[in-house]
Protein backbone atom coordinates (compact mmCIF):
# COMPACT_ATOMS: atom_id res chain seq x y z
CA UNK A 1 0.00 0.00 0.00
CA UNK A 2 1.83 3.06 -1.12
CA UNK A 3 0.73 6.96 1.01
CA UNK A 4 -1.40 7.73 -2.19
CA UNK A 5 -3.43 4.28 -0.94
CA UNK A 6 -4.87 5.76 1.99
CA UNK A 7 -8.52 6.75 2.25
CA UNK A 8 -8.93 9.51 4.48
CA UNK A 9 -12.18 10.21 6.31
CA UNK A 10 -14.69 12.86 4.78
CA UNK A 11 -16.64 13.77 7.45
CA UNK A 12 -15.38 17.95 9.08
CA UNK A 13 -14.75 18.47 12.56
CA UNK A 14 -18.29 19.87 14.51
CA UNK A 15 -16.13 22.50 16.99
CA UNK A 16 -19.80 22.80 18.53
CA UNK A 17 -20.27 19.06 19.67
CA UNK A 18 -16.63 17.85 19.56
CA UNK A 19 -13.28 18.63 20.85
CA UNK A 20 -10.08 18.16 18.77
CA UNK A 21 -7.81 15.37 21.31
CA UNK A 22 -4.96 15.34 17.48
CA UNK A 23 -4.33 14.14 14.22
CA UNK A 24 -3.05 10.61 13.83
CA UNK A 25 0.07 10.63 11.94
CA UNK A 26 1.38 7.05 12.09
CA UNK A 27 0.64 5.44 8.79
CA UNK A 28 0.11 1.76 9.97
CA UNK A 29 -2.64 3.06 11.85
CA UNK A 30 -4.15 5.01 8.94
CA UNK A 31 -3.53 1.80 6.81
CA UNK A 32 -5.53 0.25 9.27
CA UNK A 33 -8.66 2.24 8.48
CA UNK A 34 -8.30 2.21 4.90
CA UNK A 35 -8.32 -1.32 4.97
CA UNK A 36 -11.27 -1.94 6.94
CA UNK A 37 -13.08 0.17 4.54
CA UNK A 38 -11.69 -1.44 1.14
CA UNK A 39 -13.00 -4.88 3.24
CA UNK A 40 -16.25 -3.45 3.59
CA UNK A 41 -16.88 -2.09 0.38
CA UNK A 42 -15.58 -5.82 -1.09
CA UNK A 43 -18.62 -6.88 1.26
CA UNK A 44 -20.81 -4.96 -0.73
CA UNK A 45 -19.90 -5.35 -4.09
CA UNK A 46 -19.28 -9.42 -3.61
CA UNK A 47 -23.23 -9.96 -2.29
CA UNK A 48 -24.33 -6.95 -4.49
CA UNK A 49 -23.16 -8.82 -7.77
CA UNK A 50 -24.60 -11.93 -6.92
CA UNK A 51 -28.11 -10.33 -6.15
CA UNK A 52 -27.95 -8.41 -9.79
CA UNK A 53 -26.90 -11.72 -11.22
CA UNK A 54 -29.54 -13.86 -9.49
CA UNK A 55 -32.21 -11.34 -10.47
CA UNK A 56 -31.69 -10.24 -14.01
CA UNK A 57 -29.66 -13.51 -15.53
CA UNK A 58 -31.98 -15.98 -13.55
CA UNK A 59 -29.29 -18.21 -12.15
CA UNK A 60 -31.18 -18.59 -8.54
CA UNK A 61 -28.29 -21.29 -7.72
CA UNK A 62 -28.86 -21.92 -3.89
CA UNK A 63 -25.02 -22.65 -3.59
CA UNK A 64 -23.54 -19.87 -5.61
CA UNK A 65 -25.74 -17.17 -3.55
CA UNK A 66 -24.57 -19.07 -0.04
CA UNK A 67 -21.14 -18.77 -0.65
CA UNK A 68 -21.26 -15.67 -1.69
CA UNK A 69 -23.22 -14.59 1.37
CA UNK A 70 -20.56 -16.24 3.45
CA UNK A 71 -17.78 -14.46 1.21
CA UNK A 72 -19.60 -11.19 1.95
CA UNK A 73 -19.79 -12.09 5.55
CA UNK A 74 -15.94 -13.15 6.06
CA UNK A 75 -15.42 -9.65 4.30
CA UNK A 76 -17.22 -7.38 6.91
CA UNK A 77 -16.17 -9.67 9.74
CA UNK A 78 -12.81 -9.07 8.88
CA UNK A 79 -13.45 -5.49 8.17
CA UNK A 80 -14.96 -5.06 11.43
CA UNK A 81 -11.74 -6.68 13.35
CA UNK A 82 -9.13 -3.99 11.55
CA UNK A 83 -11.81 -1.38 12.76
CA UNK A 84 -11.79 -2.81 16.26
CA UNK A 85 -8.12 -2.94 15.97
CA UNK A 86 -8.32 0.55 14.45
CA UNK A 87 -10.32 2.13 17.45
CA UNK A 88 -7.42 0.07 20.13
CA UNK A 89 -4.90 1.96 18.36
CA UNK A 90 -6.26 5.61 18.53
CA UNK A 91 -7.11 4.70 22.24
CA UNK A 92 -3.66 4.20 23.06
CA UNK A 93 -2.20 6.65 20.86
CA UNK A 94 -4.25 9.31 22.86
CA UNK A 95 -4.83 7.88 26.01
CA UNK A 96 -8.30 8.21 25.37
CA UNK A 97 -9.72 4.92 27.61
CA UNK A 98 -11.78 7.53 29.47
CA UNK A 99 -13.76 8.80 26.93
CA UNK A 100 -16.84 6.95 25.97
CA UNK A 101 -17.29 8.93 22.32
CA UNK A 102 -14.92 9.59 19.71
CA UNK A 103 -14.67 9.74 16.08
CA UNK A 104 -12.35 10.49 13.33
CA UNK A 105 -12.72 13.04 10.51
CA UNK A 106 -11.20 14.50 7.93
CA UNK A 107 -7.52 14.86 8.09
CA UNK A 108 -7.86 12.08 10.58
CA UNK A 109 -8.40 14.16 12.86
CA UNK A 110 -9.07 12.39 16.18
CA UNK A 111 -11.73 14.04 18.34
CA UNK A 112 -13.81 13.71 21.70
CA UNK A 113 -18.04 13.75 21.05
CA UNK A 114 -19.58 16.00 23.65
CA UNK A 115 -22.56 14.62 25.51
CA UNK A 116 -25.53 16.64 24.07
CA UNK A 117 -28.58 17.50 26.72
CA UNK A 118 -31.79 17.55 25.09
CA UNK A 119 -33.01 21.00 25.81
CA UNK A 120 -36.77 20.53 26.25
Amino acid sequence: MQPDDIIEPSDEVNPLHEEIIGEIADENIKKLYTLSLNLEKSAFMTFGRAMVTAMFENQRDGDILNKTFFKSYEFRTKAQILRDIFWVCVQDTFDLWDKSKIGIRKGFIVVAIKDVKDKD
